[in-house]
C-alpha cells in the first residue's frame, strides 16, 4: 500500500517521511520537498546507498550536490556565506547515490536490493510509477 498525504513546509515534509513507509508527500513548490528527502535517504541508507529517480536529466547534477551538502552537513546558509567570503566550500568525499530519469519501467535498476526514492512524483511518466510502486524497495517520493 502506498500512502499520499499532503505538507505545507519542509517539517511537515519531514515528519510524514519518516512516519510511515511507502509514502508520496505532496508539497508547494520550494517547500524543501527534495531536501528533506534526500536527508530522510541518507539517514536510512547512509553514504549515498540508494536511488534517486527524478522527471529531469537537468536535477541530476543539483540533487547530487545537495547530496553532499547535506552528508557534509553544510546548510545553504553556508553555501550563501562561503561564497560572499570568497571562500571554497570543504567536506569529505561521499559516496553518491544513483540518479536517474527514466522513461519507461525498464530501465530500472536490475540491482533488486537498492532503495528507491523519487524526487517530483508528477513528473514521472505513468508506467515509471507504475514499474516503482512495484518495486519492494520504493520507499518514497515528493511532489508539488
Amino acid at each position: 500500500m502506498i500512502y499520499y498525504e499532503t505538507a505545507q513546509n519542509a517539517e511537515e515534509i519531514a515528519r510524514l517521511l519518516r512516519s510511515r513507509g511507502r509514502i508520496v508527500v505532496t508539497a508547494p513548490p520550494r517547500s524543501g520537498k527534495t531536501t528533506e528527502l534526500l536527508r530522510y535517504a541518507e539517514e536510512r541508507y547512509p553514504n549515498g546507498r540508494f536511488a534517486v529517480v527524478c522527471g529531469r536529466k537537468e536535477d541530476h547534477k543539483y540533487i547530487l550536490k545537495l547530496h553532499w551538502n547535506i552528508y557534509n552537513g553544510i546548510s545553504f546558509v553556508d553555501v550563501v556565506a562561503k561564497r560572499l567570503l570568497g571562500e571554497k566550500l570543504e567536506g569529505e568525499d561521499v559516496n553518491t547515490p544513483l540518479v536517474m530519469t527514466l522513461v519507461d519501467g525498464r530501465n530500472l535498476p536490475s540491482n533488486q536490493t537498492i532503495p528507491i526514492f523519487c524526487d517530483e512524483w508528477n513528473l514521472l511518466t505513468e508506467p515509471v510509477q507504475r514499474a516503482i510502486m512495484r518495486r519492494k524497495l520504493f520507499i518514497a517520493a515528493t511532489t508539488s
